[in-house]
């Protein structure tokens, strides 16, 4: 028994063929049935299409790495505006005590006290 074998041959008039024989003996008979099936234009669909998934296998490898580094560049440029804004919440916060302390009278954290702990009238 004889499976899917492929035969490649040259012919003068018609040129490179690629032939696939199957070959099968009948059981109780001296016989063997031979099916022969052209394949070439199969055959070269597959190799055409091969060479195009590989192309784009390198595409997508290409691309790939390109997005990565984006990922990357957009990642510090978050981080970086992350860090901004905590430091926009960080100032707002001040300005808004820096307010209450001046409207409580010039510095006053409004206890009476200044900054250094002592009473306005010095004691």
């Amino acid at each position: 028994m004889v499976k899917d074998y492929e035969v490649k041959h040259v012919f003068q008039t018609i040129g490179e063929k690629t032939i696939l024989l199957n070959a099968r003996q009948i059981d109780t008979v001296q016989l063997i049935i031979l099916a022969m099936e052209d394949i070439t234009d199969r055959k070269s669909l597959e190799e055409k299409l091969a060479g195009f998934a590989k192309k784009q296998e390198i595409k997508i490898i290409e691309r790939t790495a390109q997005l990565a580094g984006r990922v990357k560049e957009l990642e510090a440029l978050n981080k970086t505006m992350v860090g901004r804004e905590l430091k926009m919440v960080e100032l707002k916060k001040e300005i808004e005590d820096l307010k209450k302390r001046v409207k409580n009278g010039n510095g006053k954290n409004g206890n009476g006290k200044n900054h250094n702990g002592n009473h306005k009238n010095g004691r």
